[in-house]
């Protein structure tokens, strides 16, 4: 926009202002239309599914998530041996009870005891955190 010297002289003030402020919004599209494609390609290149929001946890939540799952596995572990693989076995590979039994070569009860176990000791480990 050209700013008129300040000896000019505004024949048409009115029309000037008009001008001025048609001007004006279309700078302000011109750079709103930018900011847009700007913040559209950033978040593409980041991984973000909204305009500004990412995807992706934020870095301390992903350190904390992975500090407590290497926490609670150790809590399973600590249960012992069988009853841990039981636990895995039938959580996280989704075996029946029936089927970590015949795998592993134990009764039904003795799965379902270990599992209670396992239960027992994460859901104390839990309350702890609650508590804290």
């Amino acid at each position: 926009m050209r700013i008129p010297r300040s000896d000019a002289v505004i024949h048409d003030p009115k029309a000037y202002l008009y001008r001025m402020a048609h001007r004006l919004l279309i700078d302000w599209k011109r750079s709103k239309r930018q900011a847009e494609i700007r913040d559209a390609l950033w978040a593409e290149l980041v991984g973000a599914s909204s305009h500004g929001i990412s995807e992706q946890p934020a870095a301390d939540r992903v350190l904390e998530a992975r500090q407590m799952s290497t926490r609670a596995f150790a809590v399973i572990r600590h249960q012992g041996e069988r009853a841990a693989r039981v636990f895995l076995r039938h959580r996280l590979d989704g075996l029946t009870q029936r089927q970590v039994a015949a795998e592993i070569g134990i009764s039904i009860g003795t799965v379902e005891g270990d599992l209670r176990r396992v239960y027992r000791a994460l859901a104390s480990f839990r309350a702890s955190f609650d508590n804290a």
